[in-house]
């Protein structure tokens, strides 16, 4: 094989290997972008808390939380794998469990996983 070839072979593999390995979840990683009705960023004046939703009926634990960037942007790490429900809290001090289709959103993460909500609308 051409050397030149061979050469701009390991770098085009070298350069996938970097993107997936940056832009890739971490075990344990949990992220989304908080958004408004309008699809717009919402801002740095929530927090998102996750709750175990795992543990027994009406049990709520308070697991993680962080404060949402100026861009609406929050990313959770070191999260242990289990079921989970997502409060988002106002600094007013007004808050919700994130609804999709009328009900609570519970996700699942597995163990070694990480898991990105996306776009999630905060009222």
């Amino acid at each position: 094989m051409n050397p030149k070839r061979l050469t701009l072979l390991t770098l085009g593999l070298l350069a996938v290997c970097l993107l997936a390995a940056c832009g890739g979840l971490k075990a344990g990683e949990v992220r989304g972008a908080l958004v408004d009705a309008a699809g717009q960023p919402s801002g740095s004046e929530y927090q998102v808390i996750l709750a175990r939703a795992d543990t027994g009926a009406g049990t709520v634990t308070t697991t993680q939380y962080q404060t949402s960037t100026t861009n609406g942007i929050f990313v959770l790490e070191g999260v242990p794998a289990g079921s989970y429900a997502v409060f988002v809290l106002s600094m007013s001090g007004q808050g919700n469990f994130l609804q999709k289709d009328g009900k609570t959103l519970v996700f699942d993460l597995a163990e070694g996983k990480g898991f990105d909500l996306g776009k999630v609308t905060v009222k």
